[in-house]
């Protein structure tokens, strides 16, 4: 049927574009349903931070990243002036303070249909020049089933994933966290509501960081998550190593736990963990190996937290303290222990908006010296999330 044959000339093409959406309505709708959910997150965050420790002398690029107390008068950092070949140290005994912005970070999330793709990245990065470029944090890509989940790219370590209440932003590295995001393959099988198992292969491919293996991590996690959280974690690899012009083998593993609490108000919560050769996976950037030979270490934390209307609380510690053994003929810049203990506060301002504040007390014993080093930072933050 003509329907246009009803109406004068002069509005037949309106009337024809007006029977066209009509009919195009639901096809559109339909394409539109079709099309991912696109959604931009962030957190913009502003750190005051004053330290008795200056640097870490395991970063000296780097302000507060990995907390450890004032070091020696002189550290060795393992290299030389390509000029007069001396030793290159650095000296970790002097106060200091900045403001840092450069924990701000920004991601894009796409989800449609039990696929879900995230992008993120912060900018605790640098250039040639030493402007503050964005370094990618998070890319992976989740396909979610009825009753599992699987994670292809760049996220969170999949095991020992808990994470203490410290407003650092470096969340206890170095002080008995293992944290970091890095390349994996992992899968998650929910087993009931309240039990979830995973398998995974994981390492760290990031240039400039030395890794011993061209292989991944197989790890495995199981975890309880009924009245708080109960989970065992367990990871191993195998590699070579230089053994004086020749390769002998290796293994790095780790097994740990991660407990989380309700008590009344308050909620305890820590991880506990046995394990050599952890490195770059783990936040443990040159802490290792001696030589040829994996450092066994015990690590872990607590902390209690007490949220007050819009307040929040809390105390915690954590401690990596490495098998001595294991340490004997380094050539520095190792740990033989490291502490933290930790306290703040955090006040909810205004919807996404919270200001804080953190002390932390930091104690370290170093390779080769006899002296135990003890420092403090204070940080005051602002920071927003959206």
């Amino acid at each position: 049927m003509n329907i246009s044959r009803f109406f004068p000339r002069p509005h037949r093409a309106a009337v024809s574009a007006a029977a066209l959406m009509l009919w195009l309505g639901p096809q559109a709708a339909a394409r539109a349903d079709d099309k991912p959910t696109v959604t931009p997150y962030g957190l913009v965050e502003f750190d005051a931070v004053y330290s008795t420790r200056n640097t870490n002398p395991l970063d000296p690029n780097q302000f507060n990243g990995y907390l450890t107390a004032a070091a020696p008068d002189a550290i060795p950092t393992g290299k030389t002036d390509s000029t007069t070949g001396a030793p290159i140290t650095v000296k970790g005994d002097k106060a200091t303070s900045t403001f840092n912005p450069r924990f701000t970070l920004l991601g894009i999330k796409a989800e449609h249909e039990g696929l879900k793709a995230v992008g993120e990245f912060d900018f605790y990065g640098s250039d040639g020049i030493g402007l503050i470029a964005p370094r990618l944090r998070l890319g992976y890509i989740d396909l979610t089933t009825e009753n599992g989940r699987v994670t292809l790219g760049q996220d969170w370590l999949p095991i020992m994933s808990s994470h203490p209440a410290a407003m650092d932003f470096s969340i206890m590295g170095y002080g008995g966290n293992l944290w970091i995001r890095l390349p994996q393959i992992t899968y998650r099988h929910k087993a009931s509501d309240t039990f979830e198992v995973l398998g995974t292969l994981f390492r760290n491919e990031r240039s400039g960081f030395t890794d011993p293996s061209l292989l991944p991590y197989v790890g495995a996690r199981a975890a309880y998550t009924g009245s708080g959280l109960f989970a065992l974690s367990a990871a191993f690899r195998s590699f070579k190593v230089d053994a004086g012009g020749k390769e002998e083998g290796a293994t790095s593993y780790l097994v740990g736990t991660e407990v989380s609490l309700p008590a009344g108000p308050v909620t305890l919560s820590g991880e506990l963990g046995l394990g050599a050769g952890l490195g770059n996976e783990f936040f443990r950037f040159g802490q290792a190996m001696n030589g040829k030979d994996p450092v066994m270490t015990i690590v872990g934390w607590a902390n209690v937290v007490y949220p007050m209307d819009d307040w929040t609380f809390a105390l915690g510690y954590g401690h990596d303290n490495p098998k001595n053994d294991d340490l004997k003929g380094s050539a520095g810049g190792q740990y033989t222990v490291n502490q933290r203990i930790f306290g703040n506060v955090v006040k909810h301002i205004y919807k996404g908006f919270k200001v804080g504040g953190e002390v932390t007390q930091a104690m370290t014993s170093w390779v080769g010296d006899t002296k135990s080093y003890a420092g403090q930072q204070v940080m005051l933050s602002g920071f927003y999330s959206f």
